[in-house]
């Protein structure tokens, strides 16, 4: 899809050599850490790209180092990699998206408490209903996207491009000063 990486046959990570001009940070990462942001962070081609954000960190976490207790997010340097990486394939149908998958998360955790008292968990099993459709909606209209684009061939945006242009909106939304 969108192409930002490849995983070689031995299991190294290579970065696109455009996406390395855009996200200079990511190239300050041992191959290590490059993996797990790319596994966490990519909504594209990330094998886990369809499971909520703590579920990724853990499966990540456990792939690359064996620890899902490693605090890898925590040092300065691994924050500015992992905002510049997500600011090249920022979407925010897809970032929606992410968030209803981790409220879904915390409410399906919710309503499977054995304290839960019953006015509660009609009242979570409500929610939950709403952000599963919701997030069904989103899901639908990010595979209808990515049929547009595939109908368009020739006509569409070259990486360089659609990374440039993802930049630009992550920055605006998330309000990131460099």
């Amino acid at each position: 899809m969108y192409g930002i990486f490849r995983i070689k046959s031995d299991n190294s990570v290579i970065i696109d050599k455009d996406a390395l001009l855009l996200i200079p940070e990511i190239a300050k990462l041992s191959e290590k850490e490059t993996k797990y942001v790319v596994l966490v962070y990519d909504w594209y081609d990330s094998p886990l790209r369809k499971m909520p954000i703590e579920r990724r960190r853990q499966m990540a976490k456990r792939k690359v180092w064996g620890d899902i207790k490693k605090d890898v997010e925590a040092p300065e340097y691994m924050i500015k990699a992992i905002h510049a990486y997500k600011s090249i394939c920022y979407d925010p149908v897809r970032d929606s998206a992410d968030a209803f998958k981790q409220k879904i998360d915390f409410l399906n955790r919710k309503v499977t408490q054995e304290d839960i008292i019953l006015k509660d968990a009609k009242e979570y099993v409500d929610q939950l209903q709403f952000f599963e459709k919701k997030l069904y909606e989103l899901e639908d209209e990010i595979k209808r996207d990515e049929a547009i684009v595939e109908i368009k061939g020739k006509l569409k945006l070259s990486k360089l491009e659609r990374w440039q242009r993802s930049q630009q909106e992550y920055r605006r939304i998330k309000q990131i000063n460099e």
